[in-house]
This record gives C-alpha cells, sequence and structure tokens, in this order.
C-alpha cells in the first residue's frame, strides 16, 4: 500500500525533503494570503487585493411629482412641517408649484416669534419625513443630493439664520446636523455622507430640513422654505 510521503533509502531521505521542502511553500503561501491589504475609501478586498466597491443604485426619497405628500420611497412616512421653542407658531408646508425645473416641490411656510421672556429661546421651525417601522439603512450612499430655495419675507430673516440636512438615528446617537446655504433661487445641495457617522447612517429613522433663524429676544422673522428632488446617490 503506498504512503502519503514514500521514503528512498536509495536517496538517503531526498524524497523526504523535497516532501518538507514542499509543504513550506505551500505553508507560505497560505500565510500570505492571510495578510490581506487593507483598503481604501470606495474599495473592497476582492482575493488578495482591493477592488472598486459595487455601485448602489441611487435611492430617490421624493421628487413630488405624483403630486401628494407620501415620499417616493416606501420606508418613509409623510412629510409634515412643526415649530419648536415654541412648538405651537404658525407654520404651515405643502405642494409647491411648480417645482425646482418640476411640477411640483415642497414648501414651508413660517412666521417665527421668539418668546418676550428675557433670553432667546432658540426657536424655529422644520419640515420632515420620518421612518414610517424602524429605521433604514443609508450608509452604502456617499451623498445626499436635494433642491432648495429660501426666501426671507417680512419682518426679514436675520444675517445669522441657518438652515440644516438633519439625519435622525434617535436608537444611536440620536441626531447629526449639516449646515447647507440655499438662496432665493433654486440651488442643487449635496450633503457628503461622510459627514454622518456610520453608527446613525446605518439607523436613520427620519430626514428633517430645519431652519435656525437666531432670533433676538421677542423678535419675530417670516419667510418660505422650498425642497425638490430629494435623493440618495
Amino acid at each position: 500500500m503506498p504512503t502519503p510521503f514514500p521514503r528512498s533509502d536509495r536517496a538517503t531521505g531526498t524524497t523526504e525533503r523535497r516532501a518538507a521542502f514542499g509543504w513550506a511553500i505551500l505553508l507560505g503561501a497560505c500565510t500570505a494570503r492571510t495578510e490581506a491589504p487593507l483598503c481604501g475609501p470606495g474599495t473592497v478586498l476582492s482575493g488578495d487585493h482591493c477592488v472598486g466597491a459595487p455601485e448602489t443604485d441611487p435611492l430617490l426619497i421624493d421628487d413630488f411629482e405624483d403630486g401628494d405628500p407620501i415620499p417616493a420611497a416606501a420606508q418613509f412616512a409623510p412629510w409634515q412641517c412643526y415649530s419648536y421653542n415654541p412648538g405651537y407658531q404658525p407654520v404651515t408646508c405643502g405642494l409647491a408649484t411648480p417645482g425646482a425645473d418640476s411640477n411640483f416641490g415642497q414648501y414651508l411656510a413660517f412666521r417665527l416669534v421668539d418668546p418676550l421672556d428675557g433670553a432667546p429661546n432658540g426657536t424655529g421651525a422644520g419640515l420632515r419625513t420620518v421612518v414610517g417601522a424602524g429605521t433604514v439603512d443609508l450608509a452604502a450612499y456617499t451623498t445626499l443630493v436635494l433642491r432648495v430655495a429660501l426666501l426671507s419675507d417680512s419682518p426679514p430673516l436675520p444675517d445669522e439664520t441657518v438652515v440644516l440636512v438633519r439625519f435622525g438615528c434617535s436608537r444611536s446617537i440620536g441626531a447629526i446636523a449639516v449646515e447647507i446655504v440655499p438662496t432665493v433661487e433654486w440651488t442643487t445641495v449635496e450633503v457628503p455622507m461622510s459627514d454622518v457617522p456610520e453608527t446613525c447612517a446605518a439607523f436613520v429613522d427620519g430626514l428633517d430640513l430645519q431652519i435656525q433663524p437666531a432670533l433676538a429676544d421677542g423678535q419675530e422673522t417670516a419667510g418660505v422654505l422650498w425642497v425638490d428632488s430629494v435623493y440618495l446617490e
């Protein structure tokens, strides 16, 4: 019966030495394969080298062309508007006609007053959609793209007014806000998802556009914020 490693008496162990040498090569190859390279952003490990990460199909949150407040992305609930500090400020939202080079967009009209109580309250307003159930994983996307415009009414918006895109992730770290700079004309804004930690991006439960006018104590302001074509790529 043959043995796995036949001896050769005449070669005084030559066959054994060749077998041992072959195993050393094999073990060396296996060891090399375990030392996987570190792949940079936008790449993944394939075999023993890095390749470009597979592309993720864009996710349309909403383009409002269906003429209703229900987002195109089925994971999200209807758009709604709100105010805060205090929460009973007069705000309205709905379909805007036309949109940004489209039939429809969405608007948020607000008139905000910081209560006269001796100190600023951080009064503001927002337009949001929340995830209908659980969370949605957006970590695979690189950019949130949206069209926005902002009109200052009377009294005008303070120069210190800030507009934020907020990613809600209440089940992990709360919320992540990224400042954007809309103008009176429709503008395309790109929010890098690298600004959103993966601990939030992987567990998103809402998406807001929020206006913070930085009102002084007792100060009033009004305006309209428009949004259209919200998607991730």
